[in-house]
């Protein structure tokens, strides 16, 4: 049942994560678009949280546990055997709950002008290493797609203006 769980609240976050993504390049400003943004966001980091949890229980609820997890995985796909990512993986969701936290408190935000977008990119980062590197392969070649088409549509948008 955890192994279930695991699997599906990482898709569905991943899958909330990419509705934000795509919902604040369209148009921003607009309430709507705010509204489904911080909806988005909101549901993705929530259930994200939920899936760290059922992960940790999976392993047995010991971060040893989870360290092993990654560095076994590591290992299969690089050949180097650590498990120093599941750091990352922390600070990720550390991370997601203070943007959800400023998008609902926008005085919060002291991340600054650098700060911001140097987090938004290594939440990309992160997302593009656990579906299309981690990922099973329906989610390497879903995410990937995706990936292209809001990178192309972001360059887009940038380009318009």
């Amino acid at each position: 049942m955890l192994t279930i769980c695991t699997y599906w609240t990482a898709r569905l976050a991943m899958l909330c994560y990419a509705g934000g993504l795509w919902v604040s390049v369209m148009r921003p400003s607009t309430p709507s678009h705010v509204r489904w943004h911080r909806f988005f966001w909101t549901a993705g980091c929530l259930i994200f949280c939920v899936h760290v949890a059922c992960a940790l229980f999976y392993l047995e609820g010991f971060h040893t546990a989870a360290w092993e997890h990654t560095a076994r995985r590591s290992e299969e796909l690089f050949g180097v055997r650590s498990g120093f990512g599941i750091y990352f993986n922390y600070l990720f969701a550390l991370g997601w709950l203070w943007d959800v936290l400023v998008l609902w408190f926008p005085a919060w935000n002291r991340w600054g002008r650098v700060v911001f977008p140097a987090w938004r990119w290594f939440m990309l980062f992160m997302v593009f290493n656990a579906t299309v590197v981690f990922g099973s392969l329906s989610m390497q070649i879903v995410s990937s797609g995706w990936l292209i088409v809001w990178c192309g549509w972001w360059q887009y948008q940038r380009t318009k203006h």
